[in-house]
């Protein structure tokens, strides 16, 4: 863990100790949980996929920091994680277009750029900078891999059927070739063991297929 944020979300009820990532169905696994943690304000689901949710305040106020997760031996602790190349290309969806209208190859151009992640940076940030090592995790799940439904079974909790939230959806375009080859050697870069680690290829990118992009060998 190279950066200690505070994205921690603890349930004494239920034990667990979710380290939540953000662009990997945190506002969803937010809205899920944030009932059976203790010292949160229940928010309704309108109120989730907004402009300042709620619920992300709601959160914040009793998120604890991500290194006290070894102080949890008892808790059901576990992570999600997500295809790097869709979780970067959902945070510009999310985050850029609608703050700053910006082309995505100058985007790219940025992200290419940096030398050393800054906090402010958390959306784009790989995950392997700010998750514990894995052992400490008694199950770290894909978000692709049917992660919703394995959490609430391993958690024996049920959730409201149907609801997710991707407010990125709105502003999606059609994006070039020519950008996606950039976009990708710099992920294959700057996510090298995002990949590694969490076992994902630029083919396994959800995003990348929508785009119908391929890859020249």
């Amino acid at each position: 863990m190279r950066i200690n944020f505070n994205q921690l979300l603890v349930s004494k009820d239920k034990k667990f100790a979710y380290h939540f990532i953000p662009r990997v169905a945190c506002s969803t696994l937010k809205y899920h949980l944030h009932q059976f943690v203790e010292g949160t304000t229940l928010v309704a689901k309108e109120e989730v996929d907004v402009p300042n949710s709620p619920l992300h305040a709601s959160v914040s106020k009793v998120s604890k920091p991500s290194s006290e997760i070894h102080n949890y031996e008892d808790y059901f602790k576990f992570l999600v994680v997500r295809n790097p190349y869709d979780r970067v290309i959902s945070s510009y969806f999310e985050y850029v277009v609608p703050r700053s209208g910006r082309q995505f190859n100058s985007f790219v151009k940025d992200l290419d750029s940096i030398i050393e992640w800054h906090p402010q940076l958390d959306h784009f940030m790989p995950i392997s900078d700010m998750c514990a090592p894995l052992g400490t995790y008694n199950k770290v799940y894909k978000v692709e891999n049917d992660a919703l439904k394995r959490i609430q079974e391993d958690l024996n909790v049920s959730f409201e059927e149907g609801v997710k939230f991707s407010s990125s959806k709105n502003n999606y375009y059609d994006l070039s070739e020519e950008d996606l080859d950039y976009f990708c050697s710099v992920i294959d870069r700057l996510y090298a063991e995002d990949l590694k680690v969490f076992d994902y290829t630029v083919e396994d990118s959800q995003y990348l297929k929508t785009f119908n992009y391929r890859r020249d060998t």
